[in-house]
């Protein structure tokens, strides 16, 4: 017999073994074997398909973020790239007891990111070094990447100031540092408060709508932490 190959239905060689002296990424898809027997005007046509793994570039990347208006923690882990997808797993006691709700990207074990809810009654502020492990059917061995949260240094800190006008009072409340950091807020006397708001917060109060002798409360929330932190200001 006479043997012909073809890739994609392309000829790319004559005789009855081709060889990828170099295998890429670029070369998958089918290839098929034609045999042509001339004597007996016979033919046959065999077609395999070749798949070639290749590993997402670089490592994992791990970042954490608030989440559920700052009682539990985000952990993302994501590996973009590769084929098929690398498979992601967050590690570690704390990771596997506390963990409460999975998203949607991780409905199998094969995507190129993953995340994971942690809420704060699992967590402790001494044990907050998270680690994600990437494998990939092309490399030998497994990859890592890790993150830490930490609760801000200190305290809440509460000062007010006025304008050079003088027609507002200012009454600044701000707990700085922290990953991640924290959701700080005002509650006072008459519904004036101010929502939610990261690392600082300001109440702005026009001159002549300031309660005196009762307190603004500043609360300040850490994932890290289940009860919030507060300073408290009385005009």
């Amino acid at each position: 017999s006479q043997y012909v190959w073809f890739y994609n239905n392309s000829q790319v060689y004559s005789g009855p073994q081709f060889t990828i002296t170099k295998i890429l990424r670029m070369h998958t898809g089918d290839y098929a074997c034609l045999a042509q027997n001339t004597y007996l005007n016979t033919r046959s046509k065999k077609t395999i398909s070749l798949t070639v793994y290749y590993s997402p570039d670089g490592s994992p990347s791990c970042s954490v973020e608030p989440a559920l208006n700052h009682t539990a923690l985000k952990l993302l882990c994501a590996w973009p790239g590769g084929f098929p997808s690398p498979s992601l797993d967050w590690t570690g006691d704390l990771v596997q007891a506390g963990k409460t709700q999975v998203d949607t990207e991780q409905q199998t074990n094969l995507q190129s990111s993953t995340a994971i809810l942690l809420p704060s009654e699992n967590l402790t502020p001494n044990n907050s070094l998270f680690r994600c492990v990437g494998s990939h059917p092309a490399l030998k061995q497994s990859t890592e990447c890790s993150t830490r949260t930490y609760i801000p240094p200190a305290e809440p800190v509460c000062f007010a100031y006025v304008t050079n006008t003088q027609q507002y009072l200012m009454l600044s409340c701000s707990w700085d540092g922290g990953a991640p950091k924290a959701l700080v807020w005002w509650e006072g006397p008459g519904g004036q408060s101010k929502g939610g708001q990261e690392n600082s917060n300001i109440l702005v109060l026009r001159y002549g709508t300031a309660r005196s002798g009762k307190p603004y409360t500043c609360y300040a929330k850490h994932p890290l932490l289940m009860e919030a932190k507060s300073c408290r200001l009385t005009l």
